[in-house]
């Protein structure tokens, strides 16, 4: 079956620890966002901070949506408690709009030692990075990805 919108497929270029035994999880971290979905029953205030993807182009493209101004928030993850973070399992998350293969909840004991990185490129949007930034996300980005490679290996 081909990979598309009903048929995702597991993310085979995520990035691992050099022993293989755990995984980098990404999020973009806007803290002037808005804790409470409006057109939903369910608060976002206990997911916040927990959503992570371990996608980089999952990343990109949601940065790109997004305003500017915000931090890419990167944590590492034991393999072995993937599955159990997967957002699809969890018990409010499941029933929200979400891409099931590249979502995770991450629980605060999990995201002690995060890094934060603020993602500097500049917009005269601001509420989203316009067309021509695109460039400079993904290049922003792809050096997060190379520096988690080089200190890593």
């Amino acid at each position: 079956m081909e990979s598309g919108y009903d048929t995702p497929q597991e993310n085979k270029e995520r990035i691992e620890s050099i022993d293989g035994n755990r995984v980098f999880l990404f999020r973009y971290d806007l803290p002037q966002a808005p804790n409470i979905n409006p057109n939903s029953e369910v608060s976002r205030d206990e997911l916040v901070g927990s959503w992570f993807t371990d996608s980089t182009k999952s990343l990109k493209t949601y940065i790109k949506t997004r305003p500017p101004g915000g931090s890419i928030v990167v944590v590492e993850v034991p393999k072995d408690k993937l599955e159990k973070l997967k957002a699809i399992n969890h018990p409010v998350a499941k029933d929200m709009d979400i891409e099931p293969l590249d979502n995770y909840i991450v629980p605060d004991e999990l995201l002690v030692g995060a890094k934060t990185m603020p993602l500097t490129v500049p917009s005269k949007s601001p509420n989203k990075f316009l067309l021509k930034d695109w460039a400079s996300v993904d290049s922003f980005v792809d050096g997060i990805v190379r520096q988690l490679k080089e200190t890593n290996s």
